[in-house]
């Protein structure tokens, strides 16, 4: 019977028990009904007068191992139950309210409100701003708006340092006279003064002749100019293929004594050209040490002069590069029509800047007569930039193409 469970009987007086009579038991390991002989239990006096109260009446050996550790842990829980709602502030001390509190702050847990609420590390867009903690230190971290407020364009650069790309060409002596001259280069006078690899500005020496490629350019001429009495001297860069002035430069006062100088030109270039310096004298000098240095400002395109005028002929309505090229290019808006080639070709067209604005009207020779109805505008991408006009017809080259007629643009604004 050491492995029986009795379960609670109703009371049963003790002097109503003899030795032979029998008690009903339950073995519940059996789940039968047993008869049990009360002298089997104990004598009559040791017997409990109840047995619904067994308390402190079994000894703790008698117990099954299973229930004496089932109790332990029951114990143990119930500790932890009570020891959580204890450390709970009074709001939060029943289930009840820590669900309800949980449902306040993540309300429905599910993917979709997840997705709503969080960004998921493999990306999504922000509704709102990020506040970062401070500026990056690594590659790949991110940057705040003030980092690259401070820092654009990787920083400031050192003092002195020069960003632009800037290439020089030499150019040979002159000897004293008063003449006008064009330059020699030198023989391999093309190097590179600020910038990596080979030259990529100044190319193809020929004679006096050199190309730039397109672009726009601050042209610094450099040199040791010594003269017998007080003189000027201006430099300008030609095209080479019919030397129309492309830019002048600003003046060189040249005293009665020997002095170095510098002269700067903007040179707008819309396609690579070859060009030559040309020098204007207004006494006797001589000229030693020549140099100019092209700083690149743009590669073209983009910027242009706002100044830029240019007027010439075609072999059709619409003018190809090489026309553009060989234009005769003006700072005002009165444009010398060029002499007409001898090759015919009879179709007028100028051009003026997409920064000007088309023009309102056109006068021949400055008379009242508005002949800009004889032009059309042409498509946008004729020479980038700028606005270019055709002339309907050709042209008598022996009435406007005499190199003495001149076409006037206005503006009515």
């Amino acid at each position: 019977m050491a492995d029986r469970t009795i379960k609670q009987l109703a009371e049963i007086p003790v002097g109503d028990l003899e030795a032979r009579d029998f008690i009903p038991a339950w073995d519940e390991s059996a789940a039968t009904t047993k008869k049990l002989q009360a002298t089997s239990l104990a004598k009559a006096s040791d017997v409990p007068s109840s047995f619904a109260d067994l308390s402190g009446q079994v000894a703790e050996s008698q117990i099954p191992a299973s229930i004496s550790r089932d109790s332990e842990r029951v114990a143990a829980i119930q500790a932890a139950i009570a020891a959580l709602v204890a450390g709970a502030p009074a709001s939060r001390d029943t289930l009840k309210e820590l669900s309800d509190a949980i449902a306040a702050i993540v309300p429905g847990i599910s993917q979709a409100n997840a997705d709503l609420r969080y960004l998921m590390l493999a990306g999504g867009v922000l509704t709102g701003a990020l506040t970062l903690s401070g500026a990056p230190t690594a590659d790949l971290h991110a940057a705040t708006k003030k980092y690259v407020d401070d820092n654009a364009g990787g920083g400031p650069a050192p003092a002195g340092d020069l960003q632009a790309r800037v290439e020089r060409i030499n150019f040979g002596n002159v000897t004293s006279g008063s003449s006008d001259v064009e330059l020699t280069p030198s023989a391999g006078g093309i190097s590179v003064v600020n910038g990596a690899g080979d030259p990529s500005i100044l190319s193809g020496i020929s004679g006096n002749d050199f190309t730039v490629a397109a672009g726009v350019y601050l042209v610094n001429v450099h040199g040791d100019f010594n003269a017998s009495s007080n003189v000027t001297i201006g430099f300008d860069v030609r095209r080479a293929s019919d030397d129309a002035e492309l830019d002048q430069s600003n003046t060189v006062f040249v005293r009665s004594t020997r002095n170095i100088h510098t002269s700067r030109i903007l040179l707008v270039l819309a396609a690579d050209t070859a060009v030559n310096f040309f020098a204007t004298r207004s006494g006797n000098v001589s000229m030693s040490a020549i140099h100019a240095e092209f700083v690149k400002l743009s590669s073209g395109g983009a910027v242009h002069s706002a100044h830029e005028r240019g007027i010439g002929w075609a072999a059709q309505q619409v003018p190809d590069s090489a026309e553009i090229v060989a234009a005769t290019t003006f700072t005002s808006d009165v444009l010398t029509i060029p002499a007409e080639p001898s090759d015919g070709d009879g179709w007028l067209f100028f051009f003026v800047p997409d920064d000007a604005g088309a023009p309102d009207s056109a006068y021949f020779d400055g008379n009242t007569h508005d002949i800009l109805g004889g032009f059309t505008r042409l498509a946008a991408n004729t020479h980038p930039g700028h606005i270019v006009y055709g002339s309907n017809a050709e042209q008598d080259p022996a009435i406007l193409g005499t190199g003495e007629r001149t076409l006037t643009l206005e503006y009515d604004g």
